[in-house]
């Protein structure tokens, strides 16, 4: 810019200019932004209180990422610290926890290395901070009876692939596949061999088949054992999670 050069922008022109920029440089096409009006600030000691104070539970059983994807590069996690996170949130068969008590549990971990992370993570979608006890409690017949009837309905229909969690006060991403294991869970059937038979029972009447690398899967025992091994990772690997999040 040559010296001396004054923008016939105003001062809001300019400023949108800049985020456009940004967004060019950064290839962000969308954007999420939080408006509040007469927002009152809380002390940085009260906001850190708040955040570790919080429930916050795993959404998957996988261990934490060592290294993220942002817009400028890729970021590495401290490991010791992601893996007592980890183990932590893992134990008690994934219940909800609150870092206050892991701050005690760790005395070596500081705050401000617990907080940062807990906002990587929560943003990543790894773990999500979730509802009180009794909040969850007044939700969850609700959250029962829809949960029941979109399993039911994935009997029919695989257009809903969402659940609710009374914790979460939201839903989570919980396909037909799985939302008909649930269904077999719930009439009894707790062996992978089980489910994928009672399931198999649904889509087998509808003349539904599987896909298996882009081909259908022809026979019943095709189908079946492709099924089965859907059914185990669900039971190893969704099945602790949903349980954790109120949802079965």
């Amino acid at each position: 810019i040559p010296s001396g050069y004054v923008s016939p922008m105003d001062n809001k022109q300019t400023q949108i200019a800049i985020e456009q920029v940004k967004d060019y440089f950064l290839n962000r096409q969308f954007r999420k932004d939080l408006y509040v009006r007469g927002a009152r600030r809380i002390s940085a000691f009260e906001r850190l209180q708040r955040l570790l104070s919080t429930n916050y539970v795993l959404l998957n059983v996988d261990a934490f990422p060592q290294k993220l994807s942002v817009p400028v590069g890729e970021i590495s996690l401290a490991q010791d610290i992601c893996n007592s996170m980890y183990e932590y949130l893992a134990s008690q068969n994934y219940r909800p926890k609150n870092f206050l008590d892991f701050l005690k549990k760790n005395p070596s971990t500081t705050q401000l290395g617990v907080e940062q992370m807990l906002i990587v993570l929560v943003n990543n979608g790894n773990i999500a901070p979730c509802h009180s006890d009794d909040t969850a409690k007044i939700v969850k017949p609700r959250c029962d009876a829809l949960n029941k009837y979109l399993c039911e309905r994935a009997k029919n229909s695989g257009d809903i692939n969402f659940l609710a969690s009374p914790i979460l006060g939201g839903g989570i991403v919980v396909n037909r596949f799985e939302q008909l294991f649930i269904c077999a869970f719930a009439d009894g059937k707790k062996s992978a061999e089980k489910i994928a038979e009672s399931t198999w029972e649904v889509l087998s009447k509808q003349g539904q088949m599987l896909m298996q690398k882009d081909k259908p899967l022809e026979t019943p025992e095709e189908n079946i054992a492709e099924l089965k091994n859907l059914a185990q990772t669900f039971l190893e690997k969704r099945l602790p999670v949903l349980k954790a999040l109120q949802i079965v």
